[in-house]
């Protein structure tokens, strides 16, 4: 019964993880077309100001592209604190089990 437990918990994470990553890949293809950056660049441990180059403008277009992309509303507030590559994956994250969540209960 342990076992069965130990297993289907690791699944899970792995499961978890790899939605991680796909939804890191779909962020930085949104960081490549919106920054014209080489893709090779933008790791998860990248400084969306310091590493990638975003100004004001940028963010605000980000945000408006990943709204579009993952059908999701992200407050000014929110923007202004996501500050690495990896918080915007943790964000978006966040943010889709969150209308999942909402849609289901509809």
């Amino acid at each position: 019964m342990n076992f069965l437990k130990l297993f289907l918990s690791h699944k899970k994470r792995e499961i978890e993880d790899t939605k991680r990553q796909e939804l890191f890949l779909k962020v930085k293809d949104i960081l490549t077309k919106e920054l014209d950056i080489d893709p090779q660049k933008i790791q998860l441990t990248s400084k969306l100001q310091d590493d990638l180059g975003v100004e004001s403008l940028h963010t605000i277009e980000l945000v408006m592209a990943f709204e579009e992309a993952f059908n999701i509303d992200i407050p000014d507030e929110d923007a202004e604190k996501v500050l690495t590559v990896k918080e915007i994956v943790e964000y978006l994250e966040k943010k889709i089990i969150e209308n999942q969540s909402k849609e289901r209960k509809a």
